[in-house]
């Protein structure tokens, strides 16, 4: 099967083994499911049918208010998964929107051949049980985080929460932001023009520098200042 390496180094099939894989994947009737750029995978309250992984591409997760202002989620790249959360959910319905933000495809794995259990009670289904449920916590985390950010007084303060997060996360001060402008625009839940103002602010205090996504730390204390104080 195409796309075999991918499927068995991700979190959802974690610690199924090599010659088990083809089998389970055959067992849950997945299917492949391929996409353009500006595709719409699924909307907020569509019903659910299936976890998703994707193989190639980026996919962007969003929500959307009454007022039709898009705040973004998350961004998933090749072998990160969607849909676990509402797997054992009893309105099973899609919790954001989901659109493409190029040509791939993932695999669809059918919720019902999931949580209904292998007749065979292999290893392999029963690990893969035990990944959504980490996969579940680990989705948590990141709707907390991006709670946070919300939380989080004014634009440039917001800002200088992600950039101390990701260089903590890189372990130095130069860094790439895997966001573009819109996305990170789109996550702090702001226009870009907004968005592009504050971070020319912060490079003319002399806090940052930056070149598209890649960003460069020039006052750890500076952000820090910036983050507690909201000079």
């Amino acid at each position: 099967m195409e796309d075999i390496s991918v499927i068995s180094d991700s979190a959802l099939f974690d610690g199924v083994t090599p010659d088990e894989l083809p089998r389970l994947i055959e067992c849950l009737a997945c299917r492949t499911v391929g996409f353009s750029k500006g595709d719409l995978i699924s909307y907020s309250g569509q019903p659910q049918k299936y976890v998703g992984l994707l193989l190639s591409g980026r996919l962007s997760l969003a929500k959307e208010n009454p007022q039709g202002q898009r705040m973004l989620l998350t961004v998933l790249e090749p072998g990160d998964s969607f849909g676990e959360v509402n797997a054992y959910s009893g309105s099973r319905t899609w919790p954001a929107t989901i659109t493409a933000d190029g040509k791939g495809k993932f695999l669809a794995v059918p919720i019902d051949r999931i949580v209904s259990g292998c007749e065979k009670r292999c290893y392999g289904h029963w690990a893969l049980l035990n990944n959504l449920l980490r996969l579940v916590s680990k989705k948590a985390l990141i709707l907390e985080k991006t709670i946070d950010y919300l939380g989080i007084k004014g634009i440039r303060r917001k800002i200088c929460a992600l950039l101390l997060e990701e260089r903590k996360k890189a372990g130095k001060d130069e860094f790439f932001v895997s966001l573009n402008r819109n996305q990170l625009a789109d996550r702090f839940y702001v226009t870009r023009p907004a968005l592009s103002r504050e971070l020319a602010a912060l490079k003319g205090l002399g806090a940052i520098d930056f070149r598209g996504s890649a960003f460069k730390v020039l006052d750890v204390k500076l952000l820090e200042h910036i983050l507690e104080k909201d000079v």
